[in-house]
């Protein structure tokens, strides 16, 4: 069965005269030249229906409406007829609009992330100026499964297909008279997730009133990201600019976008609209723009095609991550689950923006004023601008979690990125393109080589590359420029992440190095910042609590986060903030201690520990068989051990304790938690701190021992020799 897109816009119905209303029967007959098989036909409204939002409008508009759908009925080939509707800036009534909701939208516009400050109180205020529209819709049923009044979605089965219809309401902003560039659409309140599916056998269809040069420039993106990544077809009105044409990305996203022209307009003649059937099953669709033809009396077809391939449903997207990769860009660096689901959490569910300072370089000169921000847009515009980018932060300041954020809008936003971590960087010293390949082999799908080989023919400034944890490299500084300065000739953009130690390395070893990189410093967390993730973390541990619940709960956690905060018990950053509110969430009374970081570590740890324990009371056995794994790594001066040596550690350890603990099936499920690491014969622990808090165990554990005590002491020795290694300070 096929599909006819009937696209009407701008109708502009008013209580005088309505030339359109004589036309009903010249719009259900211009059908007639794409009913040859049998189909069901979607009526599109792009918003304008009425000219001024009064009700009376709508009561015209409402038999308007009625008459057309039962004129297409009459079409022995049309098996069905289905509105769907969506308002413009028309169809809001302005008679009695409060000044309070101007305000409203002038602060909104001002504020720096007015995403953040938006709720459905702001939502309903907002459009309330088009309670008039709504019950027109609802009159016709064409309200749909509705979140709140801008958005709302349809979705049909045909056959064993599907399409999907996405409606936004882009004119809850609109004033009179509209201005350009004001517009913005809070994307954080919707989800896609249930509502469209990426498979050939699905067409997903947005419809908004406003094409993206009526939005905000700095809000732009976010929205024609969310409508980007979901959408085949796109539908538009508001510019009387009618068209209908087939956009290509870089990745070979293919998307059809219809604009919609004038239905009618007062004194003005001019009427047209738009057609497009879809063949889902032979992945075929045509096109055709019909324009009144005042001499003829009727809806003359112009710029119709032939049949053409429905290339959005064959080419999804050239470029596709893997699902392994998708999961790594999700996972947070440490493993802390919601103490109600027990579920990991990722990025997604408590990330925040961090503040960054921002020191552009010109030129080879550092600005000595940087601009402070926490709008990552601010800094993705800043790493488009100047290409070469340095992050700074100290540990735990949440680097790596900026940069698969930055990964995942890089390539939303039109380009393909690569990350790379410190132990694959050599690599593109030596082999670069072999090492490029794997890397992009890791990450994206690579179907008979041909999105690698597409990959390779794009130009350099939509290939961008992440590398993290930099100062972790065992290259000195001039190695790691030279490089740089090579993977130049195949990343027009590069973004480094890094401890702060690289910049003194920079100062004492070779002054020049990386002069050309705009300087982005990760700052503590502020305390709003702070509330912030107090706040997503309430939520997601509590949702079923009421909201003056979770408003107490959130005031509660903040008091208590912001003493310790101001006793400089806490660190200022993610990973202790999130730490702190999960020992809060799960044992209620948390005692840190002044300096050490073995107490956030270990609620971490206690939590994955206890995972893998089948009882209670093997805890301590996998602690202990844990702490001696760990101190064998550091003994040999590797931080691994081979299968050779792992069984006879086993051996070693279960003859010396007596436990009769499953010590392989605790190794596979370790592994299975990402608690251990399996690579080409070697086990290591996943996390560096997972080693560190271990290792100091095992010596904590026995530095009394009488047996051990000697040695411990020894090994205490070493490590202080080596306190200015990262790892030997965290252990000690």
């Amino acid at each position: 069965m096929r599909v006819i897109l009937l696209h009407l816009s701008d109708i502009h119905i008013r209580c005088g005269s309505n030339p359109i209303i004589k036309r009903v029967k010249d719009i259900a007959n211009a059908l007639n030249i794409c009913t040859d098989e049998e189909c069901i036909c979607f009526l599109i409204v792009s918003g304008d229906i009425a000219n001024s939002g009064d009700s009376k409008e709508y009561e015209i508009a409402y038999k308007f409406i009625s008459d057309l759908l039962q004129e297409i009925n009459l079409n022995n080939k049309i098996s069905q007829v289905c509105p769907i509707l969506i308002p413009g800036n028309h169809d809001c009534n302005f008679k009695n609009v409060k000044s309070t909701r101007r305000d409203l939208i002038n602060h909104l516009y001002q504020i720096d992330q007015p995403y953040n400050h938006i709720d459905n109180d702001h939502i309903d205020a907002l459009t309330d100026i088009q309670k008039e529209y709504f019950a027109f819709a609802q009159k016709l049923d064409c309200v749909g499964q509705q979140a709140n009044p801008i958005f709302w979605f349809r979705k049909y089965e045909i056959e064993q297909y599907h399409i999907h219809f996405l409606c936004f309401n882009t004119a809850w902003m609109s004033t009179k008279p509209e201005e350009q560039g004001r517009l913005f659409f809070p994307v954080n309140l919707i989800s896609l997730n249930d509502i469209h599916s990426n498979d050939k056998n699905t067409v997903a269809v947005s419809v908004f009133h406003h094409p993206y040069n009526w939005f905000a420039s700095q809000h732009i993106k976010d929205f024609k990201n969310l409508i980007h990544s979901s959408s085949d077809i796109i539908i538009t009105g508001h510019e009387h600019d009618i068209d209908n044409q087939t956009n290509i990305s870089i990745k070979g996203k293919i998307q059809e976008v219809m604009q919609g022209g004038l239905l009618q307009y007062h004194e003005k003649t001019d009427s047209s609209f738009n057609i497009e059937i879809i063949d889902i099953q032979n992945r075929m669709q045509k096109k055709c723009i019909l324009v009144w033809d005042n001499l003829g009396d009727f809806y003359k077809p112009e710029d119709e095609t032939t049949w053409l391939p429905f290339l959005s449903l064959e080419t999804r997207s050239v470029f596709s991550l893997r699902e392994d990769f998708k999961r790594f860009l999700a996972r947070l660096d440490v493993q802390i689950t919601n103490p109600k689901s027990l579920t990991l959490l990722e990025i997604d569910d408590i990330y925040v923006n961090p503040s960054l300072d921002i020191a552009h370089a010109k030129h080879g000169i550092i600005s000595r004023h940087p601009k402070t921000t926490n709008d990552i847009n601010i800094l993705l515009k800043t790493i488009k601008e100047y290409r070469k980018i340095l992050i700074l932060g100290s540990k735990y300041s949440g680097k790596s979690v900026l940069l698969k954020k930055l990964f995942k809008l890089l390539f939303e936003d039109d380009c393909i990125p690569l990350y790379c971590t410190v132990s694959h960087f050599p690599q593109l010293g030596k082999q670069t393109e072999t090492a490029i390949k794997r890397l992009f082999e890791k990450q994206y799908e690579n179907e008979k080589d041909v999105p690698y080989q597409k990959y390779r023919q794009l130009p350099t400034d939509k290939k961008a590359i992440l590398i993290d944890d930099l100062n972790k490299s065992r290259l000195d500084i001039n190695k790691i420029e030279t490089i740089l300065n090579g993977i130049q000739n195949y990343f027009g953009l590069l973004v480094i992440a890094s401890h702060p130690i690289i910049s003194v390395n920079e100062i004492f070893n070779n002054p020049g190095a990386l002069i050309d990189y705009t300087r982005v410093k990760l700052n503590d967390f502020s305390l709003p910042i702070m509330s912030d993730i107090v706040e997503k973390w309430t939520r997601l541990v509590r949702p079923d609590s009421s909201e003056t619940e979770i408003q107490h709960n959130i005031k509660t956690l903040e008091n208590s986060l912001f003493n310790e905060i101001n006793r400089d018990i806490t660190p200022r950053n993610p990973f202790f903030i999130l730490t702190i509110l999960h020992k809060r969430e799960t044992e209620k009374s948390p005692e840190a201690q002044t300096g050490s970081y073995g107490y956030y570590f270990q609620t971490i740890i206690n939590v994955m520990v206890a995972k893998l324990a089948e009882k209670p009371n093997l805890i301590g056995y996998i602690y202990d068989y844990f702490s001696n794994l760990a101190f064998h790594m550091l003994d040999n001066g590797t931080g691994k051990i081979d299968q050779a040596d792992l069984g006879k550690i086993n051996e070693s350890y279960l003859e010396r304790t007596g436990f009769t603990l499953n010590l392989q099936q605790i190794i596979k499920n370790s592994i299975l938690e990402e608690i251990l690491l399996h690579e080409e014969n070697s086990y290591s622990f996943a996390r560096n701190y997972y080693f560190e808090f271990f290792a100091a165990k095992y010596i904590g554990d026995n530095i009394r021992n009488p047996k051990m005590q000697e040695y411990m002491l020894k090994t205490v020795e070493q490590i202080s020799l080596h306190i200015h290694k990262e790892v030997y300070s965290n252990i000690m």
